[in-house]
């Protein structure tokens, strides 16, 4: 079955919107057609039932062809409606240049001939279907990038979570075992029985310390935001690797506790860190450090 189409036509002489009519019928296309003697009609008219085309006069009393174009294009609704512009008066270069500029997407000049015409509003359709086919795919890709970037998102986060978590699980295990062979080699050192058993036990609990939780840190790091160093190494080539170190840190949103678990250090000492961190990086104190990093990740 053919497609029907909708047009619109508008003209304020009524023998002008009969002939386009009668060329139109005469052709023995699937067309509706909608009628406006005015340019407010025709924007009231086209809201109400969207057209596939519009063909529209330049020259009639009140709202001109133009304005009319304009309060199309400037509608939400409506903007996306293909125009032609029909006009005896306005007729010149520079005129077809004023209607294709406000939005036209063609121009007819009067008398209007019936082959020109149903060429013309033929072309228009055609070219009006594949702007929207366009469209609908640019729309469908930007969905599907969205939804990518998206995920994508979401994985860093978790991944960055799982990270902090898990270098705060094995901070907290060292502080543990670190404790608990204090506590044995002050035992050891009041024993006179013993003593060689309790080294051995000592042993085994250093072997079962992460000695390096920092590196291990870094590579699981670098696996989520493997652009990071080298973007901060480029603008800020002074930095210090402690200050790299606690760029990444605060890349992932840690708290000042959590940073001085990991690291072993006092939270004045990071605080401190953080305010000579942020002079080197030429930061006032109303931007966020967090999104100003993250714009480096």
């Amino acid at each position: 079955m053919e497609k029907s189409y909708t047009l619109l036509l508008v003209d304020d002489q009524a023998n002008n919107l009969r002939v386009i009519v009668q060329y139109l019928e005469m052709a023995q296309s699937n067309y509706k057609i909608l009628q406006a003697l005015g340019g407010q009609m025709a924007y009231q008219i086209a809201k109400k039932h969207v057209p596939d085309l519009i063909i529209l006069d330049w020259d009639m009393p009140g709202i001109n062809g133009i304005e009319t174009l304009g309060l199309l294009k400037g509608d939400e609704i409506t903007r996306e409606i293909s125009v032609i512009m029909t006009t005896g008066v306005m007729t010149s270069p520079e005129h077809l240049r004023v209607a294709l500029h406000a939005g036209a997407i063609d121009y007819i000049r009067k008398p209007i001939e019936q082959i020109e015409l149903l060429a013309r509003v033929h072309s228009s359709i055609k070219l009006s279907e594949s702007l929207k086919k366009i469209k609908r795919q640019s729309i469908e890709i930007e969905q599907i990038n969205f939804e990518k970037q998206k995920k994508l998102k979401e994985e860093i986060e978790y991944k960055a979570r799982e990270m902090v978590s898990n270098a705060l699980k094995i901070a907290q295990n060292n502080k543990v075992i670190y404790d608990t062979i204090r506590s044995l080699s002050k035992l050891k050192s009041q024993l006179t029985t013993h003593r060689k058993e309790l080294q051995i036990i000592i042993n085994k609990l250093k072997l079962n310390q992460k000695s390096d939780t920092w590196r291990e840190f870094q590579l699981r790091f670098t696996e989520v935001h493997a652009d990071f160093y080298t973007n901060l190494t480029i603008k800020f080539p002074e930095l210090t690797p402690n200050e790299k170190k606690l760029c990444a840190f605060l890349l992932l949103n840690m708290t000042t506790k959590n940073i001085s678990d990991i690291t072993y250090q006092s939270t004045k000492s990071i605080d401190v860190a953080r305010s000579r961190l942020r002079k080197k990086l030429n930061l006032s104190r109303d931007k966020n450090l967090h999104i100003f990093l993250a714009s480096l990740a």
